[in-house]
């Protein structure tokens, strides 16, 4: 076999390959990134989930009841905030960077959110209140 022969089967093999491994890289990649995506989303769910259910018990127990409860905050949350519908209760609304950009659940009971969107594990205290118009549920990072 003569070495020209040789390299130039060396170079066919190597470049066929490399045809074949970088689009299957840029598609695990994306793939890895809508996955990513799916996972915060569901996990941001499970958090507004949680933080209602707490609420929603508390509520009902009446000032000055207060609970705590540990959670992890994915990354890209930008915002986090609740939309009072007068003493029907509130929408608990995260805002975040990648696909579909906000969730918000339906809560009972009224809702006031003071917490700091950084990704994270948070310390989050749960409080009854009494307001102007009747009593409400905060939500705020426990401050050390």
């Amino acid at each position: 076999m003569k070495k020209g022969q040789f390299a130039m089967e060396y170079f066919l093999i190597v470049g066929f390959s490399l045809v074949i491994i970088t689009p299957m890289i840029f598609l695990l990649y994306s793939e890895y990134g809508k996955v990513r995506s799916d996972v915060q989303y569901e996990h941001i769910i499970e958090l507004s989930r949680e933080l209602i259910f707490q609420a929603e018990k508390i509520y009902y127990q009446g000032p000055p009841s207060q609970t705590t409860i540990r959670a992890y905050f994915p990354p890209g949350i930008t915002s986090i905030s609740a939309y009072s519908e007068s003493s029907k209760g509130s929408y608990l609304e995260f805002e975040f960077e990648d696909s579909p950009g906000k969730t918000s659940l339906w809560s009972r009971v009224p809702l006031e959110v003071d917490l700091k969107p950084f990704s994270g594990h948070h310390v989050i205290v749960l409080t009854v209140k009494e307001g102007d118009g009747g009593q409400y549920v905060l939500i705020k990072d426990k401050e050390d």
